[in-house]
């Protein structure tokens, strides 16, 4: 992961990683061999964390990561966390993990040289 890795967590904010519900294999790998607690990983449905081109073309689940900027930015339920609606915890990075296409009756098919997109952007503006 290069750039980011527990020595390059913004040490006033902590992290949290989301992940597709049914990605065991990213789940593992942010765990395991990133060290991520596994407490601070959630696992979200397809609205949340399964990326697509459009109605066709490339689908793929994704992961992303977020900072926690605190209680006072948030709306303040208890419910309040990842996937809420509120700005308390804003994504910084995303992994798309293209490994399907989908047809126009939904069909998904592996793709024959599945790849990984990513988004930085918010992290560079938090970098400046």
């Amino acid at each position: 992961m290069g750039i980011f890795n527990r020595s390059h967590r913004p040490a006033t904010r902590p992290s949290y990683i989301s992940v597709f519900q049914d990605d065991d294999e990213a789940f593992n790998i942010w765990a395991n061999d990133m060290k991520m607690p596994r407490e601070r990983i959630y696992s979200l449905n397809e609205k949340d964390n399964f990326w697509a081109m459009g109605p066709t073309g490339p689908w793929g689940p994704c992961s992303e990561i977020f900072i926690d900027q605190g209680k006072a930015i948030g709306c303040g339920k208890i419910t309040c966390t990842i996937g809420c609606d509120c700005d308390r915890y804003l994504e910084i990075w995303n992994l798309v993990f293209m490994q399907y296409d989908r047809d126009a009756s939904g069909k998904l098919t592996p793709l024959p040289k599945p790849s990984i997109d990513t988004g930085r952007g918010p992290l560079n503006a938090l970098l400046q």
